[in-house]
């Protein structure tokens, strides 16, 4: 039971940070930042960034600081270099399974498991492959509307808000997420996810790094 714990922790810690709402397309004229945001996302091969977290569920709470690459279609490694599961590292090479190395003295093991395994998803539920920009892109707006106005400075730079509001009867546990997109990169700045008027996620995005060339070794373990 030890070694699940460890695991849950781990996993909990990176597929929370690193999750992007699943959605259809149906917004894309939201606003400038928007679709710049847009363009963006459709056109890069591979990206990497720091993502520092806090996401809640009840009485649960999850702090982490992760590094976090990706790479067109269906790579994803995270990495926990700090707060819950500190060490630990997830990496997703497409299909079902998630590869896991817990973090201290269990970093010896590798283990599989599936990626809507219970120890997998996070406290919010989400699994793990929802990691991409270009998903977050073109995702956002699923069983929602979506609007942009001038947000407030993130990180010392000037935003822009992009409001995604739950349409009735959608399956999915928020109710409105918040994105705001820096007016100087067009990227992504800080998530704020809620259900109902209760703040359960908020994510801020920091060095992202666009097309490094990151070759598939990056996402062994």
């Amino acid at each position: 039971m030890r070694l699940r714990r460890i695991v849950t922790i781990v996993l909990a810690a990176c597929l929370c940070a690193t999750s992007a709402p699943r959605a259809a397309a149906q917004s894309g004229d939201a606003g400038a930042e928007w679709s710049a945001f847009q363009k963006i996302a459709a056109h890069f091969t591979d990206a990497s960034f720091v993502l520092v977290t806090v996401v809640t569920d009840g009485d649960r709470q999850l702090e982490s600081k992760l590094r976090v690459w990706f790479r067109k279609p269906h790579f994803a490694k995270c990495e926990v270099v700090e707060g819950n599961g500190a060490g630990g590292v997830a990496v997703w090479r497409g299909g079902d399974m998630v590869l896991v190395r817990p973090p201290g003295l269990l970093s010896r093991f590798v283990l599989a498991l599936h990626r809507d395994d219970p120890h997998v998803v996070d406290v919010r539920g989400r699994s793990c492959g929802q990691t991409t920009l270009d998903n977050f892109a073109n995702d956002f707006a699923a069983h929602g509307t979506l609007s942009e106005s001038p947000g407030p400075n993130v990180d010392g730079s000037a935003t822009d808000v992009v409001t995604w509001t739950r349409d009735p009867g959608a399956a999915t546990g928020d109710s409105k997420r918040e994105l705001f997109i820096s007016r100087a990169t067009h990227l992504p700045a800080e998530l704020k996810s809620f259900a109902g008027e209760r703040l359960v996620e908020d994510s801020f995005y920091r060095e992202i790094r666009l097309d490094e060339g990151l070759p598939f070794s990056t996402f062994d373990l």
